[in-house]
């Protein structure tokens, strides 16, 4: 079995044993389970120091759900897709070098900083932790390591991968907008899928009273491959109304 030292390597190095991945991944929680942890995160703070909202009409037992896919490379060039159907993407960002476009299949629109004087963007790993923090954590997770106990069991398989399951629970208090956006307030626990060869996560599952109720899941892995040169370009359709900005970096797609 392996023990807790060898998943703190893991889970420390993984951005480096890879130089590029194109995964497929799942975003799901379940609504009326997330307003209970919420519910008793706000009841341990001081009174009057924050309040829950709730939806007007709470669909008890169904599973909200987005996907999203992403091709980077450590050079300078990351494509992430974003939708409520995995095949059909409702948004599209591409970072390529000094270069970025953002296509909302929505509104027909482009937006991007090509032909104007903007200034180079970010690194592409800092543009992936403003973009998504949490599949940012998921391919380097060294930020959850000083929030929880983790307790190391037995090795699985999963996506053909050989990976280690891990407990974790809570050990640090989480804050809103400042703790890895892997850990949910109220959750009571949590079980991830760490890769044997990569250090990344597969799978995260957040608990609450011993039931999953929010996660994220790659539905497919590959790492170390060779891009197509068009996957980092967009064509957009004739119909298509493109908007040209000096931001220096892509706006960040909300889900």
């Amino acid at each position: 079995m392996t023990n807790l030292g060898q998943i703190v390597v893991l889970l420390y190095g993984s951005s480096s044993r890879f130089t590029s991945v194109h995964v497929t991944l799942r975003s799901w929680y379940l609504p009326e389970l997330l307003s209970q942890a919420l519910t008793r995160w706000a009841a341990d703070q001081d009174a009057g120091s924050v309040s829950v909202l709730r939806p007007a009409t709470p669909q008890e037992g169904s599973v909200r759900a987005y996907f999203v896919q992403l091709w980077t490379s450590r050079a300078s060039n990351w494509r992430y897709e974003v939708g409520h159907n995995e095949a059909t993407p409702e948004h599209i960002v591409v970072v390529n070098g000094p270069h970025w476009w953002v296509s909302n299949a929505r509104t027909h629109e482009l937006t991007t900083n090509e032909g104007t004087s903007a200034p180079h963007p970010r690194p592409v790993a800092q543009l992936l932790e403003e973009q998504d923090p949490a599949l940012a954590e998921m391919l380097d997770p060294y930020r959850i390591i000083p929030y929880l106990w983790l307790d190391p069991q037995e090795t699985v398989i999963y996506l053909g991968r050989e990976a280690i399951r891990v407990k974790g629970l809570p050990r640090a208090a989480v804050v809103p907008d400042a703790s890895p956006a892997l850990l949910r307030l109220g959750t009571s626990g949590y079980e991830f899928l760490v890769d044997a060869e990569r250090g990344v996560l597969l799978r995260w599952d957040a608990y609450l009273d011993g039931q999953a109720f929010a996660g994220w899941e790659l539905l497919n892995a590959s790492f170390d491959i060779d891009i197509a040169d068009n996957i980092f370009a967009i064509a957009p359709a004739p119909d298509t109304a493109i908007h040209r900005v000096t931001r220096p970096r892509p706006p960040q797609i909300a889900y």
